[in-house]
């Protein structure tokens, strides 16, 4: 079958927040998925990041680490016929659930995930599985606890178990803070067979 891809977009200090402030992540719009819902929104930026190979527009697409759903809301509002399926951690599901039923976007669905697992399917009836997986500043969420195992592998598990199971691919944006981390990350996703090449200046891509 055609190969995966798993794109990474870094952007530099454009913050409007402060990105110091670690707590309530999934409180905040942070910078990282506006500009992703930017670049979706934008047909030359997406003849740009889209692989050729993978139809557009997207029919299900799966979003990790979802926290208000302001980007789900967005993007479902422009791809109408796609099931949306929006995750994150138990605690910010029925808040971002909420988001949804007030937007009217009957494609919408929000739903707990814990990293290191496969998502779950995109609708009851099962379904072949997300041909767009998005990622917007993950890559530093390293848990709720000093306690709790670092986030980055099971990061990089689910996504590699969202992009197993058809022609499908994966964008993350991420404000640039820590190299060496990144370059874990990006480390993580090679050993599970994504491979790397740069299309554009600011933009890693993993096919």
């Amino acid at each position: 079958r055609a190969r995966t891809h798993f794109r990474l977009c870094a952007h530099g200090s454009t913050a409007t927040m402060d990105h110091a402030d670690s707590d309530a992540t999934g409180d905040r719009d942070w910078d990282s998925g506006r500009l992703l819902r930017l670049v979706l929104t934008d047909s030359a930026a997406i003849r740009a990041v889209w692989p050729p190979l993978v139809a557009y527009p997207p029919d299900e697409v799966l979003e990790l680490g979802a926290g208000t759903g302001a980007m789900a809301i967005a993007l479902a509002a422009q791809w109408r016929s796609a099931r949306y399926l929006a995750t994150d951690l138990p605690c910010r599901v029925s808040a971002m659930a909420a988001a949804f039923a007030e937007s009217g976007c009957p494609m919408l669905r929000a739903t707990p995930l814990i990293w290191g697992g496969a998502p779950p399917p995109q609708s009851d009836g099962g379904g072949a599985g997300a041909s767009l997986v998005l990622l917007a500043d993950l890559l530093y969420f390293r848990g709720s606890s000093l306690f709790e195992p670092d986030t980055l592998e099971p990061l990089a598990e689910t996504v590699r178990l969202a992009l197993a199971a058809r022609c499908s691919f994966a964008l993350c944006c991420f404000r640039v803070r820590d190299r060496r981390r990144e370059a874990h990350f990006r480390a993580l996703c090679e050993a599970r067979g994504l491979a790397i090449s740069e299309p554009l200046s600011e933009v890693a891509c993993f096919a």
